[in-house]
């Protein structure tokens, strides 16, 4: 390469360089603004439209955990399953035998039990990596967990 070149290069990396510091900058403010936003009481859900990003990704921010998926904090176990429970309902084919009853349960069982039926009776998918995607990830991944524990703690009696 010539001096022009290893030159130009040299300043395209510096641009990207910037350019990352400057995004990781917005990131770090973004999920500081999310973190206050929840403190004061907002909606998981309008937190989420707010923030442009999906409500797994909120939760994570909020359990100041790394990106590679885990469960968000027992309070929210609920909520996160409601939301994957509205998107589960939104790729059945027809009616589902209990169409939209029971959304206003806060009881986690029976919220993780009608999650898993719901989820059987889909005949679609959300496209990979959309919100509605990570959302019924989540939700599901709350719902192993709440019916998992509910096995052992039966058999453990």
């Amino acid at each position: 390469m010539s001096a022009d070149q290893l030159e130009a290069q040299a300043g395209a990396l510096r641009a990207v360089r910037e350019a990352a510091d400057a995004a990781t900058a917005a990131e770090i403010q973004l999920r500081e603004a999310v973190r206050a936003a929840r403190a004061t009481g907002a909606t998981i859900d309008a937190i989420a439209e707010e923030a442009r990003i999906g409500r797994a990704t909120l939760y994570r921010w909020l359990k100041g955990r790394d990106p590679d998926g885990v469960l968000p904090p027992r309070d929210q176990w609920v909520d996160v399953m409601h939301a994957a429970l509205r998107v589960a309902l939104g790729h059945v084919v027809g009616e589902h035998p209990y169409g939209w009853q029971g959304l206003s349960t806060r009881q986690q069982e029976p919220i993780a039990r009608r999650l898993a039926s719901t989820v059987k009776a889909m005949s679609s998918q959300p496209a990979p990596g959309s919100a509605d995607w990570h959302t019924l990830a989540a939700g599901t991944e709350v719902m192993g967990a709440v019916l998992g524990y509910r096995g052992r703690s039966s058999r453990s009696r």
